[in-house]
């Protein structure tokens, strides 16, 4: 039986309070944020669809946590890992896809000049 923590509409935070006002708030993102950000929206591992409604629900729960007792140094370092070792992929798929465009760059021009021997 589903108890009422586990309802979706529990995790929803409105965007307006109750006098129907709202914020807005403009902020710069580390992309290995907005990746992980990107990846939550995009599978079906958290209810969250609406971008909006994911920060906000972070936003809240960031708040709760830095309320509460003081994180330990472990958790704090391993916060700034998942952001490096994202940093550490992307650098890797962007140093592999310029290998492959170069082999394939490289085998292009072997068949050109293959082509030309076999005309001349």
């Amino acid at each position: 039986m589903r108890s009422a923590g586990d309802d979706i509409a529990n995790l929803i935070i409105p965007a307006f309070d109750a006098n129907g006002q709202t914020l807005s708030l403009v902020i710069d993102l580390h992309p290995g944020l907005f990746r992980m950000l990107s990846y939550v929206l995009s599978c079906y591992r958290f209810p969250f669809r609406d971008r909006d409604a994911a920060i906000r629900w972070c936003i809240a729960h960031g708040l709760h946590a830095l309320l509460g007792p003081p994180l330990s140094s472990f958790v704090l370092k391993e916060v700034k890992m998942n952001i490096f070792k994202d940093d550490q992929f992307q650098r890797q798929e962007d140093y592999l896809a310029i290998s492959v465009e170069k082999e394939l760059g490289r085998r292009q021009q072997g068949k050109c000049a293959s082509a030309r021997r076999a005309i001349d």
